[in-house]
């Protein structure tokens, strides 16, 4: 999970790229940000401005699952 979070802290991905993740991937990723205290509150802010962009994007979001769709709806609310 260290891999994930650190990877999420790093800032290191773009809208486009998490927008292919699946709902499962979406999961690992909440359970790094729950199990870790790497992620700080700035970089939150960022990754929900990066979800809600996939899930506005026109674009972005006809390529997400419904699955993957309500998990990033899930991660969003957390964040």
């Amino acid at each position: 999970m260290n891999y994930f979070a650190e990877w999420l802290q790093s800032g290191k991905y773009k809208p486009e790229t998490l927008a292919s993740t699946d709902a499962d991937a979406v999961k690992l990723l909440i359970e790094a940000v729950n199990t870790t205290s790497i992620i700080t509150d700035n970089k939150r802010q960022d990754i929900k401005g990066v979800i809600n962009t996939i899930l506005t994007d026109r674009r972005l979001s006809a390529n997400v699952t419904d699955a993957a769709k309500e998990q990033f709806e899930i991660f969003r609310n957390m964040l």
